[in-house]
């Protein structure tokens, strides 16, 4: 005598409330995966924009470079300053210095976007390893469900006069389904973009951290004239700005996981 349907649920109830057990745990990946995979893409759309302005930078440098050390370097100039006395030896240390600040200037900058590109490139391995994870999952996802379908398969194939209503719940399981996917990619984008607005929110207390240090060394420089504090002020600024370029990197980032995010413009230390 065949089994019927009823007995062969509660058979298998257990066996089929594991499966689903690990469907509920794994449900979010497809879409998890499908956010990453383009999240992966965006940053490495974002390390080839930056990797371009790094190599635009290093020649910027090189040129600011070259001209430094010719001027600082050069006997004759050096020579035909001293011959026109005083004010020709101090228009020409006012150049040196000038040109010297501007290769120094030149050099912060792309150390400032070297630092960027390191960071992207740090993303984007990180962002791997996640992707990597989310395909094994989902491998094993696809698994249960085949295990799931196998399973309704043998219990409900053919007649089912037990269960008359068994193709409408189907198609309101599949259209409920769609619905669920659609809301875990939107909580999953926006998930992610709060991550990347984290870690601006954390660069930017250090940017106004730097900022206020600066502020220290500019303020001891009025009172004492003395070039270390000079040199410290210049610093603290170089990382504020360093820190400021980080935000501005990981808002681009958080706006493309979500429309929702605002841009905040261009973050420049003098202003902040």
């Amino acid at each position: 005598m065949a089994t019927s349907v009823s007995n062969q649920i509660v058979e298998t109830a257990p066996y089929h409330l594991a499966l689903l057990r690990t469907v509920e745990e794994l449900e979010h990946v497809p879409s998890a995966l499908t956010h990453q995979t383009s999240y992966i893409r965006e940053l490495q759309t974002e390390l080839e924009k930056v990797k371009g302005k790094v190599k635009e930078l290093e020649e910027k440098t090189k040129k600011e470079r070259k001209e430094h050390e010719l001027l600082r370097d050069s006997t004759a100039r050096r020579l035909a300053a001293k011959l026109k006395g005083k004010g020709g030896v101090e228009k020409f240390e006012a150049r040196k210095e000038k040109e010297e600040r501007e290769y120094v200037e030149a050099l912060e900058t792309e150390m400032r976007e070297r630092e960027n590109q390191k960071m992207v490139e740090n993303m984007i391995e990180e962002a791997t390893k996640v992707k990597a994870d989310l395909q094994e999952k989902s491998q094993q996802l696809e698994l249960t469900k085949k295990e799931i379908t196998d399973l309704y398969r043998q219990i409900f194939d053919g007649p089912t006069q037990e269960f008359p209503q068994d193709d409408v719940l189907e198609q309101e399981l599949a259209s409920a389904q769609r619905t669920h996917n659609q809301i875990q990619s939107f909580l999953n984008a926006h998930s992610q973009s709060m991550n990347l607005l984290g870690q601006a929110d954390q660069m930017l207390t250090m940017a106004l951290k730097e900022m206020d240090e600066a502020l220290s060394y500019a303020t001891w420089n009025v009172y004492t004239s003395g070039s270390m504090m000079g040199m410290m002020e210049r610093n603290t600024l170089a990382n504020a700005a360093a820190y400021a370029s980080k935000v501005e990197s990981l808002i681009r980032q958080a706006q493309c996981a979500s429309g929702d995010v605002q841009s905040i413009g261009q973050l420049r230390v003098n202003d902040m």
